[in-house]
């Protein structure tokens, strides 16, 4: 978790990641660069929104009925399943916004790039 504190180090150490990816792999460099970004941004992007969704509370009815059916299969094992977080209690703060804020960053690099490039 220490990494998510210094969110600058790490966004610097993506850029680093990409430009020496682009540098190894890429024929069009600034081309190669934009997509890479894409795909990394878009991953911190959906991981973020689906991070948000589940701290929403939108799957704990959800499981709640998983574990309420598993319960009329064998009691014990529901006594146990009750006493479990719900998947809204595992996402902490401080993770979403990580991955929300390395998403958004890579993303408006990316658009940066797009507008040098197609200038």
């Amino acid at each position: 978790m220490r990494f998510i504190q210094n969110k600058w180090l790490f966004l610097s150490a993506n850029l680093l990641g990409i430009i020496l990816y682009t540098l190894v792999v890429g024929n069009n460099l600034l081309l190669s660069m934009i997509n890479t970004l894409f795909y990394v941004g878009f991953f911190y992007l959906t991981c973020s929104l689906l991070m948000f969704t589940i701290k929403g509370k939108f799957f704990d009815g959800i499981v709640y009925g998983f574990r309420k059916v598993a319960a009329s299969f064998s009691r014990p094992v529901f006594d146990e399943e009750e006493n479990k977080p719900q998947p809204s209690e595992r996402i902490s703060k401080p993770v979403l916004t990580f991955f929300l804020f390395q998403g958004t960053f890579l993303t408006i690099i990316m658009v940066i790039l797009l507008t040098i490039y197609y200038m």
